[in-house]
């Protein structure tokens, strides 16, 4: 397997635990992928982030329009490899789209217990409607089109 964390998330000390497990019950699975949930805002801002992310990636998933974030997913070795990885090309939704191509060769599953907390810069700075529109808007486009933004700024 090989498991994709950003350099700011707090991974939980059963995360590569929750990873094998679910690969080891299911050999026809390819990718999973976990809710991210913000680290560094209030109590309310939290809880909310985790209520949300969860409602929104379980839906989706129901549907089939799996909608992982890079920075808390996992995938076989071999599946990654056999579709060449992640294409570079993309400036975003390179995570949507890894998702789409393993799901042509096997099983994709948003896993709700497979929580990471994320650094929230990017809503500190944008501000939280840009932060959520810009990213319903950019997988909405993505899951419709196979298109997505070709802009996204620096937030470091």
């Amino acid at each position: 397997m090989i498991a994709f964390a950003d350099a700011d998330v707090q991974i939980p000390c059963n995360w590569i635990e929750i990873i094998a497990g679910e690969f080891e019950r299911d050999k026809g699975l390819e990718m999973i992928y976990g809710p991210v949930c913000f680290s560094d805002l209030g109590w309310l801002e939290k809880s909310s982030s985790k209520f949300l992310m969860l409602l929104f990636l379980g839906t989706l998933s129901v549907f089939g329009l799996h909608n992982p974030v890079g920075s808390n997913m996992a995938v076989r070795r071999k599946a990654f490899e056999e579709i060449k990885g992640f294409n570079t090309k993309l400036v975003t939704a390179e995570d949507l789209d890894l998702a789409r191509r393993i799901k042509g060769r096997g099983k994709v599953k948003f896993c709700r217990n497979m929580v990471m907390n994320v650094s929230a810069r990017r809503v500190k700075k944008w501000g939280l409607l840009k932060f959520i529109f810009f990213h319903l808007a950019n997988g909405l486009k993505f899951q419709l089109t196979g298109n997505a933004k070709e802009e996204y700024a620096e937030v470091r």
